[in-house]
């Protein structure tokens, strides 16, 4: 799928449209020509688009994020028990503030089954990667390969929310996971976050050593006759990043800037303030 803006400030896409994707109302197996994406109210005015792996998100000139497409792990940001699928452009319920009043956001983005964005006050939330309930993912491992099953079934499984349990939401956290953010790559289950003061942070899926810290997952033998609360704490330790960490290599002397992610790499612009 792919979507752009107009100089007119519209939204048009085409492609896949399989779970509603393109947000053209309905669901269809391809939309081959661009075509006009309708947001209500009409006087909404977009100024950025995203999209993850099957889901869009868009966010308005008033700090608004709207999202559509797949909804299976709440990536939409409304629960997918009741909403499989948004086949529309949908007002995200915002996390409230300090006065209980909506945070207005200034970034977004999307993961391959997760979403985020960056408030105006630059702290980051994050919201989706629900999938099973943590119990049920563990005995779903158990009963097969811990690595596969549980890489599949776990709810926040490579804790890519950047929150250190198993737990996922469908709206965006109250509570921020990071402040001080500048901008946000985010990889399939994996993020890298450029904060004001330069530093690189990532978490979550380490393999392929996409988050830039130096070490991998190894593997573990001892699956079959574990029980599930050591495999969990074995997944927690050896598959990802539960929290922010600093990004190593040659950059202790440089000032991060930019940052995006593929699926599984990073590309990190910085500057030398020497």
């Amino acid at each position: 799928m792919a979507s752009v803006l107009t100089r007119g400030v519209q939204v048009l896409a085409w492609g896949r449209n399989d779970v509603g994707q393109l947000g053209l109302g309905y669901a269809c197996s391809q939309v081959p020509l661009p075509t006009i994406v309708s947001f209500e109210p009409a006087s909404v005015h977009i100024v950025k688009v995203a999209s993850g792996h099957s889901h869009c998100l868009a966010l308005s000139a008033s700090g608004a994020v709207y999202a559509w497409g797949t909804n299976r792990c709440a990536q939409c940001g409304c629960d997918p028990a009741s909403v499989p699928a948004v086949l529309r452009p949908t007002l995200i319920e915002p996390p409230p503030d300090d006065d209980r009043s909506p945070v207005p956001m200034r970034d977004i983005g999307g993961g391959h089954e997760f979403s985020f964005a960056i408030s105006r006050s630059d702290s980051l939330y994050t919201w989706g990667a629900l999938w099973l309930s943590h119990r049920d993912a563990l005995a779903r491992a158990h009963a097969h390969s811990f690595a596969r099953s549980f890489a599949r079934t776990g709810a926040n499984n490579f804790r890519q929310l950047g929150i250190a349990d198993c737990m996922a939401d469908h709206v965006p956290h109250a509570t921020a996971v990071l402040h001080g953010v500048r901008k946000v790559g985010v990889g399939a289950d994996n993020i890298v976050a450029v904060m004001l003061d330069g530093r690189a942070l990532a978490w979550g899926r380490k393999r392929w050593g996409k988050c830039g810290t130096g070490d991998q997952p190894h593997e573990w033998d001892d699956y079959k006759t574990a029980s599930p609360d050591e495999m969990a704490q074995h997944w927690v330790e050896s598959y990802a990043h539960c929290r922010p960490q600093p990004v190593q290599g040659d950059i202790a002397s440089l000032t991060c800037v930019d940052v995006v992610c593929g699926g599984n790499h990073t590309l990190l612009r910085v500057r030398d303030d020497a």
